[in-house]
């Protein structure tokens, strides 16, 4: 089953990535763009931090635990170890290798799922890609991991490995954005047993992830072409799905008819907007796996930095003016 590396031709496919950092919407908002009929919308497949399978089931490993059965090259039924982090970081690839190319994702079929990744680690994420956009072409894919958009390296390998690809910048209120962040942290280091970091901290720590990142992405989408680059607010997104979905899909070059916009308000029917089996849960956001539905959100306000933040004069400013470039203004 192992598959021998071949040529690439980098200009075969032009998929669209959807960049941004966690706790944008962003599950529901990619569900949305890619329900469309000329579009597959795949998980989260944390592509573009690693050169290759290998490196990215290594990257994403934790501490080794059993978390039962698949079948090794040899077609025998035995124990493999799945970490608990990689069970959970590589869910997105594995449960796309068991749709596309075992035909379902039951638990059988993400065992074997799991056995191909692990028989393929010298391929490069880029040749994976590849067999996965083989699989549902002529529809164009489209992918979101918040991975990509974490280093300029990351960036810099996504473009250099799809130069035709097309980008979504997806953007949140830095407010509302930095509270979910922050809430997600304080979790995290509790998780941990981390338990000495003060509100204020975190806030810090959150607001910075929301600039640097969006930051990130607006320095490297102002290398591209214009055309090849779209920015979108989440708000607008699911507060007025359809107008924003056809201005989408203008810019996507794809049908914008009516048919179409309905179909991408039915997200729920994809095959990844629900949990994955045991081996391989999630893909995307839990509470968008646990209701995928779209749900209006509040509109957004003019920004006001909450003082408790503790910002520093200079992380304000810098905050109100990639805020006011993104759309958000005071």
């Amino acid at each position: 089953m192992h598959e021998s590396p071949t040529y690439r031709d980098r200009d075969r496919y032009s998929p669209i990535f959807v960049l941004c950092h966690a706790h944008a919407f962003s599950s529901i908002s990619i569900a949305i763009l890619g329900s469309h009929p000329e579009l597959y919308w795949f998980p989260e497949l944390r592509l573009f931090n690693a050169h290759s399978l290998g490196e990215a089931q290594d990257t994403f490993g934790g501490p080794r635990d059993t978390f039962g059965e698949a079948l090794d090259p040899g077609g025998e039924l035995q124990d493999v170890p799945i970490g608990e982090t990689e069970r959970l970081r590589m869910s997105g690839a594995v449960r796309s290798v068991a749709e596309l190319i075992f035909g379902g994702q039951s638990q059988e079929s993400v065992d074997l799922a799991w056995s191909w990744v692990r028989e393929n680690r010298d391929m490069s994420t880029a040749e994976f890609f590849d067999r996965l956009l083989e699989k549902v072409s002529p529809k164009i894919g489209i992918e979101k991991s918040p991975d990509t958009s974490a280093s300029e390296a990351h960036l810099m390998l996504c473009n250099d490995s799809y130069p035709r690809a097309r980008f979504v910048h997806l953007v949140r209120h830095p407010v509302t954005a930095t509270e979910s962040l922050q809430k997600k942290m304080v979790e995290a280091f509790a998780v941990a047993g981390i338990v000495d970091r003060s509100p204020a901290e975190l806030y810090r720590r959150s607001s910075r992830v929301w600039y640097t990142v969006n930051h990130r992405i607006v320095r490297f989408c102002e290398s591209l072409d214009e055309s090849r680059v779209l920015r979108l607010r989440a708000e607008d997104l699911l507060n007025h799905p359809q107008d924003t979905a056809r201005r989408f899909c203008e810019w996507a070059q794809v049908d914008s008819r009516d048919g179409s916009i309905v179909q991408m308000m039915h997200p729920e029917e994809s095959p990844f907007a629900r949990p994955g089996p045991a081996h391989a849960p999630g893909g995307e956001h839990d509470q968008f796996l646990q209701n995928p539905s779209i749900r209006p959100v509040p509109p957004p306000e003019p920004v006001k930095i909450p003082w408790h933040w503790e910002l520093n004069s200079n992380e304000r400013r810098g905050v109100l003016e990639l805020a006011a470039q993104l759309g958000y203004r005071e």
